[in-house]
């Protein structure tokens, strides 16, 4: 056991000090050490999958991190390890297996905070892949997670867009709204300008009439 403890240790500290090739050796040794709990070894494979990641080698990082998500061992590195597939995927430029994994974490591990930026691609990747259920629940979790009025601006703004070209246009002129009282220049004329479409659509002339003017 003192071994097993030893080796954590120095693994850890490798990690503080960015020394990756230690991180890898100490976790290599753990993971074969005689007596290691199985625990101690998901602990090393989620690291060992970790490395890969960041040396590039992202499908076998995808691969090492599904393996530990197909064990359905309820334990933190299960939710961790699936947002590193996702992440894999994405770096890897295999998008539809990482929108299914994105997907699946919104749903299923609600607690992981999956990046704005990588949210924002996600609804754009099921826009355009026609599914605009999918990207649209993409966006409200957004909204929900984040503050940041840029990123808010925009989950509004593709939301609007989507309903817009659904011809929903009741539902897309209560989100142009909603992104017109943000005030946020770089979609105000945007927003006004569809925001005369849907209303113009849904019969009121006048209103619409309106917006376009402030479009301009």
């Amino acid at each position: 056991e003192a071994r097993l403890f030893a080796l954590r240790q120095v693994a850890a500290s490798a990690y503080e000090m960015k020394n990756l090739a230690l991180m890898e050796k100490s976790y290599r040794e753990l993971l074969t050490a005689p007596g290691v709990a199985a625990p101690q070894a998901r602990e090393a494979r989620y690291w060992l999958a970790w490395l890969a990641q960041s040396q590039g080698k992202y499908i076998d990082a995808a691969n090492a991190f599904g393996q530990l998500v197909a064990e359905n061992v309820q334990d933190d590195f299960s939710a961790r390890a699936r947002y590193r597939q996702g992440m894999c995927y994405y770096q890897a430029g295999s998008h539809k297996e990482a929108a299914t994994i994105f997907l699946t974490i919104l749903t299923d591990y609600p607690t992981i905070e999956i990046g704005h930026e990588e949210l924002l691609w996600l609804g754009g990747w099921f826009v355009r892949n026609h599914e605009a259920e999918k990207a649209d629940r993409v966006y409200e979790s957004l909204l929900k997670l984040t503050n940041n009025p840029s990123v808010v601006a925009m989950a509004l703004y593709r939301q609007a867009e989507m309903r817009r070209e659904n011809r929903q246009w009741d539902a897309a002129a209560e989100k142009y709204r909603q992104l017109i009282g943000r005030q946020d220049a770089n979609f105000t004329a945007l927003s006004y300008y569809g925001l005369g479409v849907s209303l113009f659509e849904a019969g009121q002339v006048d209103a619409a009439a309106q917006a376009y003017a402030q479009a301009k």
